[in-house]
């Protein structure tokens, strides 16, 4: 438990086996270890606050500790070897970037799940269940479309053959009751919908309230967008997909697809520039909240136009919803952050989770 003013952030790398502390608030501080996964502080009237690490570290070791201002400091603690040899060989078997989350609802959560439902959070009418799917395909990247063109090395050049090629090889035709998964909506055809769904102006609406659930892709497949229903299983009457998880998602789509570090995010209210600073991160916020595999995020409301030439930066727009989410919980963590460790130059530091 953390006493009243003070402020601390803990961040695992696990790729280097490193764990590092900023700690503000306390006067003429002592630390020790618990157990390698809890570090206490005590304050020179002896009053105690803990702070739980996001990973077991060695303890056989002297603190390395650094009082970098009055009343603020930082340590640098190592993970035990066999942790850091274990991440190493995981490494090696597979990308880390790529093996990042899948999604919320992902195929193997709905298969393990059993029977489920798929409902418009308006007035619970099923959207999709075991009625009009029969099978449940991931979609390999949220921009897939836009790398088929990496894919495919002979592809024609006049104009007519073009568009033939586009229909045919650029664009995803799934099956009359193949539900497509991506990482923040679900794919199909309008058919698979057919009496549930009502199309109009682009939008997909909940046929009974009307209620927008989605929209209509240039290929004519309806996109049902995760955050707009919500999943009932046996264990679960009412689970809902976070709105700020839409926007984590197109990042880390975009990560994948395009290894995009820079980002504008644009709403009709608003737009944020991030940046992708780290990803696979293990952390403790003043809270003892436990982030773990988070992405490290840096962010700011604007960025001159002669420094964003600097830099390759995609440019994406977000629904008003997801976006007021996210910028939430962006501001949200960095509110938790020590004053010391809460900005970088003109970006304002914070993280992103996955939500479970």
């Amino acid at each position: 438990m953390a006493l009243a003013g003070v402020t601390f952030v803990v961040e695992h790398l696990p790729r280097i086996g490193a764990t590092s502390v900023v700690l503000e608030g306390v006067s003429r501080a002592k630390f020790s270890l618990f157990g390698g996964q809890k570090l206490q502080v005590e304050d020179e009237t002896g009053r105690l606050t803990s702070i739980c690490l996001p990973t077991e570290i060695v303890t056989d070791e002297p603190l390395k500790i650094v009082e970098k201002s009055p009343n603020c400091y930082s340590l640098r603690l190592k993970s035990r070897p066999q942790d850091l040899a274990a991440y190493q060989t995981a490494c090696k078997a597979q990308n880390i970037v790529m093996s990042l989350p899948e999604g919320k609802w992902c195929k193997k959560e709905l298969l393990e799940s059993g029977s489920f439902r798929l409902r418009c959070l308006g007035c619970e009418f099923d959207i999709i269940d075991e009625r009009n799917c029969n099978k449940l395909s991931e979609l390999p990247s949220e921009f897939w479309q836009e790398l088929m063109d990496y894919w495919h090395c002979h592809k024609p050049h006049q104009p007519s053959q073009e568009i033939w090629y586009s229909a045919r090889y650029n664009s995803l035709q799934p099956a009359v009751g193949e539900v497509v998964i991506g990482g923040s909506f679900f794919l199909a055809q309008p058919d698979t919908f057919a009496s549930r769904t009502k199309a109009s102006n682009g939008l997909v609406q909940c046929a009974r309230c009307l209620a927008t659930i989605g929209d209509e892709t240039k290929d004519k497949l309806y996109k049902i967008r995760k955050w707009q229903v919500f999943l009932s299983t046996s264990e679960h009457e009412k689970d809902v997909f976070p709105p700020e998880q839409d926007v984590v998602f197109t990042l880390l789509n975009l990560l994948k697809g395009y290894s995009t570090r820079y980002v504008l995010l644009s709403s009709k209210e608003s737009q944020i520039v991030v940046w992708i600073f780290a990803i696979g991160l293990d952390v403790t916020l003043s809270n003892n909240m436990v982030l773990k595999n988070c992405i490290k995020i840096l962010f700011r409301e604007r960025m001159p136009e002669e420094e964003m030439k600097k830099h390759n930066i995609e440019k994406v727009e977000i629904e008003d919803l997801p976006m007021q989410s996210f910028m939430q919980s962006l501001q949200y963590y960095n509110g938790l952050l020590p004053s010391s460790a809460n900005s970088f130059g003109e970006w304002r530091v914070s993280y992103a989770t996955f939500a479970k």
